[in-house]
């Protein structure tokens, strides 16, 4: 019964991996992405008399799943 219990958690462990490989390629994915609107939004400020984009300005509020993802792969959940 002990080794049930172990192989669930090993596979629980595994799974945590495998979720956190896919969470470090979707930072890599959003961090291009993220220099990619900083810099079209300070070239449109450039271009714009300093003002900027209010559609890349609005993207800016939706980051809050990065927080989450990363109290996911420090483990305390």
């Amino acid at each position: 019964m002990n080794d049930l219990g172990t192989h669930s958690n090993n596979k629980s462990l595994w799974m945590r991996l495998i979720s956190m490989i896919i969470i470090g390629l979707l930072f890599i994915f959003v961090q291009s992405l993220f220099w990619t609107i900083v810099g079209t939004q300070f070239i449109i400020m450039l271009l714009n008399n300093l003002k900027p984009n209010a559609l890349l300005a609005e993207i800016s509020s939706k980051g809050g799943w990065m927080a989450s993802s990363v109290c996911h792969q420090t483990a305390p959940s």
